[in-house]
């Protein structure tokens, strides 16, 4: 019947726009990992491009777009490029799909940077397939001790598989330069500050106005190889 039809050609339509959203999230980490992590392996490449956006002292959703003019350009360039291809055929990406990845993408990317460490943050849902914010959070903490690892933005694999990783428990007890950090294993309590920064008196939280806070440069070699 034509009932029966338009149900099975909208399941068809669901599925295909399924697919096409988790293949498009798929290949923008995986693209954007080795641009990220070029970014970090040059010096001069970090320094020009990316540094603007290690500039916060710890991070908060605005960190996502706090970035140079062609750092975000590059992201949104990936993005562009991914946009056009779908197993159907290139530039056949259903509109649905396209929307639902810039949805999606900005949604995975502020929760990164959120440093939400909660029971329904991505890397606690899916701790086998997700970095989210606990991995990216380390990521940004420079201080004695850190290691330039986590290039991946949202999935694990590649960093795990080339060895770019800590323990989750170090992740949870990065905590940099600063007397009064408490030992605790919840990212809200946890408190990131740069090494350059131990002589300021400040204390923050999970809850304070980070983006309003001044940026600092430290040119202490984050854009070095590990």
């Amino acid at each position: 019947s034509a009932s029966s039809a338009s149900s099975a050609s909208s399941a068809a339509s669901a599925a295909r726009g399924l697919a096409e959203l988790g293949i498009g999230i798929v290949l923008y980490d995986f693209v954007f990992f080795w641009i990220h992590l070029a970014m970090h392996r040059n010096r001069a490449l970090f320094w020009l491009v990316h540094a603007r956006h290690h500039t916060h002292r710890w991070l908060s959703p605005g960190s996502t777009v706090v970035h140079s003019l062609v750092d975000g350009g590059l992201q949104v360039a990936v993005n562009m490029v991914v946009q056009q291809l779908s197993p159907w055929g290139v530039g056949a990406k259903l509109s649905a799909s396209r929307l639902l990845h810039n949805v999606v993408v900005t949604f995975m990317l502020v929760e990164a940077h959120s440093e939400f460490d909660c029971a329904f943050s991505l890397h606690n849902l899916a701790p086998s397939v997700f970095g989210g914010s606990l991995r990216h959070r380390y990521h940004h903490a420079r201080g004695k001790g850190t290691k330039p690892v986590f290039f991946q933005q949202f999935f694990k694999y590649l960093d795990d598989f080339f060895g770019f990783t800590v323990s989750d428990a170090e992740c949870r007890r990065a905590c940099f330069s600063h007397p009064r950090c408490p030992p605790s294993s919840r990212a809200r309590q946890i408190e990131i500050v740069r090494s350059s920064s131990s002589s300021s008196s400040f204390s923050p939280s999970f809850s304070s106005h980070h983006h309003h806070l001044p940026h600092h440069h430290d040119k202490s070699g984050w854009g070095e190889k590990a």
